[in-house]
């Protein structure tokens, strides 16, 4: 979440507690559970429903630590992975440094089927973040063969076709296959 975003977010949450801090509120038990029926449109979260108890938690929260308290706060173990510890890490490191040619897919399915990961606990998408982080997608690595071109110096000096058998038609009591593609190679059938 972006700085913006949770600026926009506390305003959203101070927005729904403010009656209760100016006083315009009788009965806040009341007024919480009013407004807790609602649903509402979140920036950067979509349409939600709240709960009075949470609705309740972030007036505490306002009059315990002002405004900046009504932000969410940003994670402690940010661009850290809560599944992969560090001693899976170096492991996965390591077997990645022997299996660099392998897609992120192909490398997942070799080490839970050797036992190193189980597929419920290690997802793609969470070894795919894993890979990239530590510069190790195949995507990164430098291509070990140089590729050359495949180009003619003029235009139209090659042309590719394609070829589909289509539906048989009736040409009197003969039936005729028919062909959608290019005319030269439908006359060489």
């Amino acid at each position: 979440m972006t700085d913006d975003q949770r600026e926009s977010f506390a305003l959203f949450k101070f927005r729904l507690i403010s009656p209760v801090l100016n006083g315009l509120v009788e009965k806040k038990s009341t007024y919480f559970q009013k407004i807790a029926l609602k649903t509402y449109d979140v920036p950067g979260g979509g349409r939600k429903n709240y709960s009075p108890k949470t609705i309740q938690n972030w007036l505490y929260d306002y009059l315990n630590g002002g405004f900046d308290a009504l932000k969410p706060k940003k994670r402690s173990d940010r661009g850290n992975s809560r599944i992969i510890d560090a001693s899976l890490a170096k492991r996965l490191i390591n077997l990645r440094k022997l299996n660099l040619d392998m897609t992120c897919t192909l490398f997942r399915e070799k080490l839970i089927k050797e036992g190193h990961i189980y597929a419920k606990e290690v997802s793609y998408s969470t070894l795919y973040r894993f890979l990239k982080k530590h510069k190790l997608l195949k995507s990164n690595l430098p291509d070990p063969k140089p590729r050359k071109r495949f180009s003619y110096k003029e235009v139209n000096l090659l042309w590719q076709g394609d070829l589909m058998y289509s539906v048989y038609l009736k040409d009197g009591k003969k039936k005729r296959q028919t062909y959608l593609g290019d005319e030269q190679q439908i006359k060489k059938q």
